[in-house]
């Protein structure tokens, strides 16, 4: 019914009835375009949930190109969409645990758990023309979860759908913080596959080198990553360093104090992402506590 290919640019592109659906990849949003709708982005797993003509089933295919569906069948929102659908081919949106973070999904997945549900970014009667300004009217109508669009209306609703200034981007984040741990940041955009730029929740900590991993592939020869922690305790192994800072790293390095930022601590009380930002020559390694971060300082004091 279909076919998947991968691009070089890692996007998954979708043959549809002879239409490509892309899984486009954000990129980072940098303030200086405006954009017309403002997304929610959950952290679980992007799918397209295409209904499987003449008979009552659905696929749901992952930006890898798998059909997850015989593992979600057991979830009530996928019977819910094979009754529901009607005239509608296909719903573009995520696949996540309520309450939870992406860590765990797959191996929920595997399992068959019942919890994992869906939620609706945009749909289409047909794959390449989907209706945006008709999401909230078609997702009620079938009893779909959907996430917010607009979370930065201006009093002119009609002629300003979303600002994106740096104090927009801001509250914007602020308010997806109130939503729980399953919502990691928002993604501004033009339209379902166009111009894309994402905004993620980021906080720094400060961390002390604690050793080096060397570099694979057109790293060999530099540090790939650092090994940073607080106290005995490794908690990151950092990257995001240009090429002239991995070069330039030695063995007096060790001990010296590092500014990194990154999205979350995880459920083994490391960090989620971590990347590089700059030196701290002005803090000693003592100054570095773990009740930096709340979490953090709960998941290794805990016992």
């Amino acid at each position: 019914m279909y076919s998947v290919i991968t691009e070089r640019d890692g996007r998954t592109m979708v043959d549809f009835h002879h239409k490509w659906i892309r899984f486009r990849k954000p990129g980072q949003h940098d303030g200086k375009r405006q954009y017309r709708f403002v997304q929610v982005k959950g952290d679980g797993y992007r799918v397209l949930v295409i209904k499987v003509p003449d008979a009552n089933k659905l696929e749901v295919i992952t930006t890898s190109g798998h059909d997850e569906a015989p593992r979600l069948e057991q979830c009530p929102w996928y019977h819910q969409l094979c009754k529901r659908m009607g005239d509608l081919q296909w719903f573009d949106g995520e696949i996540f645990l309520p309450g939870d973070t992406a860590e765990n999904l797959k191996t929920a997945i595997v399992a068959s758990d019942k919890r994992i549900e869906f939620q609706a970014f945009g749909f289409s009667q047909i794959p390449w023309d989907a209706n945006l300004s008709m999401l909230d009217t078609i997702c009620d109508h079938h009893k779909i979860k959907q996430l917010p669009w607009q979370l930065c209306r201006t009093p002119d609703y009609e002629q300003s759908l979303l600002a994106t200034e740096y104090e927009r981007q801001e509250q914007a984040l602020e308010n997806v913080r109130k939503l729980g741990c399953h919502y990691d940041g928002v993604v501004f955009k033009d339209g379902i596959y166009d111009a894309w730029a994402k905004m993620k929740h980021r906080k720094t900590i400060d961390l002390v080198v604690q050793g080096f991993q060397p570099g694979r592939g057109k790293y060999a020869g530099m540090v790939g990553s650092l090994l940073c922690g607080i106290g005995e305790i490794e908690i990151a192994r950092v990257g995001g360093m240009n090429d002239a800072a991995r070069v330039a790293i030695t063995e007096a390095d060790l001990g010296r104090v590092v500014e990194v930022e990154y999205e979350r601590v995880a459920s083994q009380g490391r960090l989620r992402h971590p990347r590089f930002l700059r030196w701290r020559d002005d803090k000693l390694p003592e100054h570095c506590k773990l009740d930096q971060d709340p979490k953090l300082y709960e998941k290794h004091t805990a016992d």
